[in-house]
C-alpha cells in the first residue's frame, strides 16, 4: 500500500471564479505539520500584497503572503487533526481536520467550531513544487 504525505505545494480554488487562488505550503516539524500561504494568483478581490486586516494580535495587518495559517496537526491514522486553520480573509481561526484523498493528489480540509460535521470542507489540488526560497 502506498502511503501519501500532506507534504508539499497545495493549489486552492475560488470558489466563484473556479480559478486558481493560492497555494499553500505544508510542512513537517517534530511530529506536527504547518502550513503558509506561498503564493497568491492575482484575480478579483485577490492581491499578493494583501494584509489581514480582520486578524487579531500580532497577524492584524500583516502581509497574507508568507502567513502561517495551518498550525500544530498531527497524523493519526490517515487522519491530520488537533491543529488550526486560520482563514486570512474574516481573521477566525477554527479546529481543522485533513484527509488525503484521490491517492494523495487532493486534500480534504474540513475548517469547524464544535463538532467536525458542522465545519466547512474544502478541496485542494497537489501543485507543482514552487521554489523552496519561498
Amino acid at each position: 500500500m502506498q502511503t501519501y504525505s500532506i507534504v508539499g505545494d497545495w493549489q486552492t480554488i475560488d470558489h466563484k471564479t473556479n480559478h486558481p487562488s493560492t497555494i499553500i505550503r505544508i510542512w513537517e516539524s517534530k511530529g506536527k505539520y504547518f502550513g503558509k500561504i506561498a503564493k497568491i494568483y492575482e484575480g478579483e478581490g485577490r492581491n499578493p500584497s494583501l494584509r489581514c486586516t480582520s486578524c487579531e494580535g500580532h497577524l492584524r495587518n500583516q502581509h497574507v503572503l508568507g502567513m502561517m495559517i495551518i498550525q500544530d496537526m498531527q497524523l493519526q491514522g490517515e487522519l491530520y487533526h488537533g491543529g488550526t486553520i486560520l482563514d486570512p480573509r474574516s481573521g477566525e481561526r477554527y479546529h481543522c481536520q485533513i484527509t488525503l484523498i484521490e491517492n494523495g493528489q487532493k486534500l480534504k480540509v474540513r475548517g469547524y467550531i464544535g463538532f467536525p460535521l458542522l465545519g466547512k470542507v474544502d478541496v485542494w489540488v497537489r501543485a507543482p513544487q514552487l521554489s523552496s526560497v519561498l
